[in-house]
């Protein structure tokens, strides 16, 4: 693997290494881990990320220099397993409240985007550690789109194409774990229900008619929440149906 570490840098909140060249940041993290003893928060960044991966297999599009690609660990030793999903809607608020503490209202796209102005700005990898059925530890990747102005999938979007402002990504990594770290506090006190409000009240297309496409076959529904296991809950015109992952797609 070739990793490049170009800086290692220490704060009161978090302990990050940045490499200058990483091919997924989720991976360097799963082999430092295994090798090396780390607190809380420990993060591992990257200025060019030359195999990102998303969700179910996906690529993560990013130019180098130009957004952050990176990947944090936690411990979640009393996190059990059907509890699995609040991982992922407690990034989802962190990120949200991060950005809009620097000035952008956004959305989370169910199951694992940050939505600005219907397009993607941020996407999450969530990897854990299963020990025992109970969450042993959890490497959170998070890509998210700052500086980068053209991207060849048409439905992403960066913070300078929305602010026309460059940002200083180093500063910009610090901002967000922070909000990062606060929300995941909330999870490991067992603040399930503070998360799920902040969670519905962020989620795109939440109660709002809209076009989905499953087994080949578009239909209206209203995106209800989601249930204990992450499934998304729409009400069609009949029922209640839940989705899985890749089961359901968005037809905007």
């Amino acid at each position: 693997m070739n990793n490049k570490v170009s800086q290692l840098s220490k704060s009161p909140t978090n302990n990050t290494i940045w490499l200058s060249t990483c091919h997924s940041t989720n991976s360097f993290a799963q082999e430092w881990i295994k090798k090396n003893d780390f607190e809380d928060g420990w993060t591992v960044s990257t200025y060019e990320q030359t195999n990102g991966r998303g969700q179910m297999g996906n690529s993560w599009e990013s130019e180098p220099n130009q957004n952050l690609t990176f990947s944090t660990v936690y411990t979640f030793p009393d996190l059990i397993l059907s509890n699995l999903f609040f991982l992922n809607i407690a990034v989802s608020v962190g990120i949200i409240d991060y950005l809009k503490n620097i000035g952008f209202k956004a959305e989370i796209k169910w199951p694992n985007d940050i939505y600005l102005q219907t397009k993607k700005v941020a996407g999450i990898l969530i990897e854990p550690h299963i020990l025992e059925s109970k969450i042993n530890n959890v490497i959170v990747g998070i890509g998210l789109n700052v500086n980068q102005k053209k991207f060849l999938n048409t439905n992403a979007v960066s913070l300078f194409n929305i602010s026309n402002v460059e940002y200083k990504i180093e500063n910009e990594l610090e901002k967000l774990l922070m909000f990062v770290k606060e929300s995941l506090a909330k999870l490991k006190k067992g603040d399930f229900d503070s998360l799920k409000v902040s969670y519905y009240q962020k989620l795109y297309l939440m109660g709002k008619p809209a076009a989905f496409l499953s087994k080949g076959k578009i239909f209206m529904g209203i995106i209800k929440g989601v249930d204990e296991t992450g499934k998304l809950i729409i009400e069609t015109e009949n029922d209640y149906q839940s989705f899985n992952i890749k089961e359901i797609e968005f037809m905007k």
